[in-house]
């Protein structure tokens, strides 16, 4: 089984029936290949449950809704939180993935 892990449960997201994230842009071709497949979500190191991958999508950072950025990480102004935590490359790509858990 794939394993996914978090810092914290941004705003309580992992508690929902379907949550995203937004990884790097250079992990999309792995977690392409990992679509359907069920992965362990651990937060802070710990299991919280499983969930299965519905889709990984490559897409521009830019071109995320100011509104899932602020879903997906409990920040009103997430752009200064996501570039501490996900650094983005040169083309500014970023791989959403959609999870349903289990």
């Amino acid at each position: 089984m794939e394993r996914i892990s978090f810092a914290e449960n941004w705003n309580n997201k992992l508690n929902c029936k379907f949550f995203h994230t937004i990884r790097k842009g250079n992990n999309y071709d792995y977690y392409r290949k990992q679509v359907h497949k069920k992965f362990e979500i651990y937060v802070e190191g710990f299991k919280k449950t499983e969930a299965d991958l519905l889709s990984a999508r490559l897409i521009k950072y830019d071109d995320l809704l100011y509104e899932m950025l602020v879903m997906d990480t409990g920040y009103e102004k997430p752009d200064e939180l996501f570039q501490k935590f996900n650094p983005l490359n040169e083309s500014r790509e970023v791989t959403l993935l959609l999870f349903k858990i289990c």
